[in-house]
């Protein structure tokens, strides 16, 4: 009987151990949502803003794929060059305030976390006094 309880117990804390690790595991595949604020030239350069990924200076990625949603317009699937893709169209008509996000991001590195989802105000462009 005693054996039987302490099997029981055993099993019981291995399944709730592993269960933990399965779950926080998931809960690391992807980072947190990030906000930033971005001109549509410093859109059209970093359209996944590096301050938005957790990676180390000697990490390399390309994006693989994205959607992307620009107020008042449909979702686009991104992959591969968006420069010809209907984003494109859809930020330069996008207005100052406008509202960009970007979501289901993959990557070609495993090792970066990845946010759930950006969220890209457009401001003003800036005017260049160096």
């Amino acid at each position: 009987m005693i054996v039987n309880v302490l099997n029981y117990d055993m099993k019981f804390i291995l399944s709730t151990f592993f269960l933990f690790v399965s779950l926080s595991s998931l809960a690391q595949e992807k980072g947190a949502s990030c906000e930033v604020t971005l001109t549509k030239k410093e859109f059209l350069e970093h359209r996944l803003p590096l301050k938005c990924f957790k990676i180390s200076n000697d990490s390399v990625f390309k994006s693989l794929s994205y959607k992307i949603k620009f107020q008042g317009k449909p979702a686009v699937d991104v992959s591969g060059d968006f420069r010809i893709s209907k984003a494109r169209y859809y930020l330069q008509t996008a207005k100052t305030g406008d509202n960009i996000y970007i979501f289901d991001i993959m990557l070609d590195n495993d090792n970066i976390v990845i946010p759930k989802n950006i969220s890209v105000t457009l401001i003003k462009e800036k005017l260049g006094f160096y």
